[in-house]
């Protein structure tokens, strides 16, 4: 779930929800693993919304830079994209 959704007090989801999802399933594609990942659900929401994701080619070296940095725009946590 994209942060947007999680502090949003509103039912709508913008295109960057879609975004949002769209760089974590590469992500987690080109790593082995999702980019957040907590014990519970409530943990895994909580670093979603308040902790930074580690870098792709941080995991995976093989990664593409420009792909890197696709990814990384694409689950960037800041309100504007």
């Amino acid at each position: 779930m994209a942060p947007e959704q999680m502090s949003s007090s509103g039912s709508t989801t913008e295109p960057r929800a879609d975004v949002y999802a769209l760089g974590a399933v590469l992500y987690e594609l080109l790593v082995g693993r999702p980019p957040f990942k907590g014990s519970t659900p409530a943990e895994t929401m909580k670093q979603v919304v308040s902790t930074d994701v580690v870098s792709p080619r941080m995991l995976q070296n093989k990664v593409p830079k420009d792909l890197n940095t696709i990814i990384e725009k694409a689950i960037y946590k800041g309100q504007t994209r």
